[in-house]
């Protein structure tokens, strides 16, 4: 429970410290979202979810950066 006051707390410091627009709330929740995900997989206690969820996570920084920083 302390968990997700953190979370909402975080989430209206940063809304109310930028301008706000769709943008800029739709890249905060796809944000909390992927943190959400990773400490799902962490909490899960599963080696072989973690290892999954880190791997895919490095493919995925792998391809970005090639696609898009040649």
């Amino acid at each position: 429970m302390q968990t997700q006051t953190i979370g909402v707390y975080f989430i209206m410091k940063k809304l109310h410290a930028e301008v706000i627009t769709v943008g800029s709330i739709v890249r905060l929740l796809y944000k909390a979202a992927r943190t959400a995900n990773d400490v799902s997989k962490v909490s899960s206690g599963k080696p072989s979810r973690v290892a999954k969820r880190a791997a895919n996570k490095a493919v995925g920084r792998g391809l970005i950066s090639k696609l898009f920083f040649k």
